[in-house]
């Protein structure tokens, strides 16, 4: 089995970590560039989208904090999910900064099922880092990706073998 840890709007996430003042509050990242770069849950819901210009997320949503991207700590979150995945299986790929695939080891699921695995792990970041992740599990990378996006923000879904043609 493979599980994929997802952060969920990743770098918007770490900057509320950072600034527990944003959080629950609509957060863009990117002023730097000019244009919605990450974007919080929160800020979504006013129909911002990545990409958009500044001054167009301040017309739909004139409370939104918009900060600057800060791509070191952004870094470091990802480096601190990555030491954590390796906790759980010394198999691990950085997929991209904020996705990480898991190799999960026969002993771990014999003492507990692939859901409640990713459970755990989710648990255990979220806690560590106060960072939002979603957790994709199956026996494919390709469908630990897509079982990783179904249940965004903060799902945790494991794909069986016999699950997959009615998921697909």
């Amino acid at each position: 089995m493979i599980a994929l840890i997802d952060g969920d709007a990743f770098f918007a996430s770490v900057e509320q970590a950072l600034h527990p003042e944003y959080m629950g509050k609509p957060l863009v990242a990117g002023r730097d560039r000019g244009i919605a770069a990450a974007i919080s849950y929160e800020a979504k819901k006013y129909g911002i989208k990545r990409g958009m210009p500044i001054n167009e997320v301040r017309r739909l949503c004139p409370e939104c904090i918009v900060v600057m991207s800060d791509y070191h700590a952004y870094e470091l979150f990802s480096n601190q999910i990555l030491s954590i995945a390796r906790h759980y299986s010394p198999l691990t790929e950085r997929y991209s900064i904020d996705e990480v695939f898991i190799d999960i080891p026969e002993s771990s699921l014999r003492k507990k099922s692939p859901y409640q695995f990713g459970k755990e792990i989710q648990l255990n970041i979220e806690s560590a880092l106060s960072v939002g992740i979603s957790i994709g599990i199956a026996p494919t990378k390709s469908l630990a990706k897509l079982a990783s996006n179904f249940q965004k923000p903060h799902g945790c879904l494991y794909v069986s073998p016999d699950a997959i043609p009615s998921f697909l």
